[in-house]
């Protein structure tokens, strides 16, 4: 686990806080929803050397916590368009 990864997340997030990860792939965007930062960072570091990802990033801005559900601390990738990520709604407070 990336110890620099996980100190950006605790400076930018409150604990519990839901977040939404995305990364964007040779195969599609990927994505996940988390409230446990050490799973985020354990799920983002295998990404972050892979050629095919071309970019990681977060929610900087609180999302609706109920967007766990979709995918709870885990990233899946290849998103189908059934496949919700956040929208302007499920912002519930910008920084």
């Amino acid at each position: 686990m990336s110890h620099e990864t996980l100190q950006a997340a605790t400076v930018l997030f409150a604990p519990g806080q839901v977040v939404e990860v995305r990364a964007i792939t040779d195969e599609g965007m990927a994505s996940g929803y988390f409230d446990d930062l050490e799973a985020l960072v354990a799920a983002v570091d295998p990404l972050d050397g892979l050629p095919s990802v071309q970019g990681i990033y977060v929610t900087l801005n609180e999302v609706n916590p109920a967007l766990l559900s979709q995918r709870a601390n885990r990233i899946k990738v290849r998103l189908s368009k059934k496949d919700a990520t956040t929208a302007d709604t499920d912002i519930l407070h910008r920084h």
